[in-house]
């Protein structure tokens, strides 16, 4: 804020000087006014650049810390994008990368320069760490998302999350539909979407389902589950030791219970 101040009382002290001297030295103030506009670009590329340089050194330490304290793998690059994608796609996104020539796959891998995820297991489950972001370069927003992949996923599509008050007037107002439990407890906090509805009831009538979803939605309102992964998600960067295992065993649950 202090600079963009300075930016425009600087560019308005030089306007003023070009205005009054535009009849006798439009040269000069037309050279000091283009000298200013330059210096002032290049030092908010300057302090642009350490800023984005400094919040990625932070998440860089952020993410060692955190494979360190959970005794996880900290990959990087390609092989951090690859352990990303779902299980039951990773292979193809890397049978099809193969299939490029090399100049367009060398492309293809650039943006992933840098990026790093957590990757490991906690009771046969694969769990893994890693941050994303939304929006443009101006305003990203940036998330950190801890996901557990299920053993065997559901041969469904489902989706399991939090039951908000938009939600509920939703319902109350254009007969939005969803799957019902039979659990009032369990069905007034989630919503379940399934395209197997008798499939669904029965996943999440397995021993300890219903718990273990509704104890991974209490730590993240954001948080959901889907036939193949539990996903734990929230806005900035989120690297707290102790908080992040109990990230990861709520992920686990679901995913021990619902894709077993």
């Amino acid at each position: 804020m202090m600079m963009c101040d300075a930016w425009r009382m600087s560019s308005a002290r030089i306007q003023s000087e070009y205005n009054r001297g535009a009849p006798e030295g439009s040269g000069k103030a037309t050279a000091m006014f283009i000298v200013y506009i330059v210096g002032w670009m290049l030092l908010i590329l300057v302090v642009g650049g350490w800023l984005v340089g400094r919040q990625s050194r932070k998440a860089a330490a952020g993410m060692r810390q955190v494979a360190a304290t959970l005794g996880f793998r900290l990959l990087e690059n390609m092989e951090a994008i690859d352990r990303t994608i779902v299980p039951a796609m990773r292979q193809a996104a890397r049978d099809a990368r193969e299939k490029m020539p090399p100049f367009f796959r060398k492309m293809a891998e650039r943006p992933a320069r840098g990026f790093l995820c957590v990757a490991g297991e906690t009771d046969g489950v694969e769990v893994t760490i890693f941050l994303e972001s939304s929006g443009g370069q101006r305003s990203k927003t940036r998330y950190t998302v801890v996901r557990a992949d299920y053993p065997k996923p559901l041969p469904f599509d489902m989706r399991i999350g939090a039951e908000g008050a938009f939600t509920r007037l939703g319902k109350a107002l254009f007969e939005l539909r969803d799957v019902e439990i039979g659990d009032p407890e369990f069905d007034r906090a989630v919503r379940t979407r399934a395209a197997d509805e008798a499939g669904a009831r029965a996943a999440l009538g397995r021993p300890g389902a219903r718990d273990a979803v509704l104890g991974l939605l209490a730590l993240s309102t954001s948080a959901f589950a889907t036939n193949a992964y539990a996903q734990w998600v929230e806005q900035g960067y989120r690297f707290d030791p102790e908080k992040t295992r109990e990230r990861v065993a709520a992920v686990v649950a679901v995913a021990r219970t619902l894709g077993a």
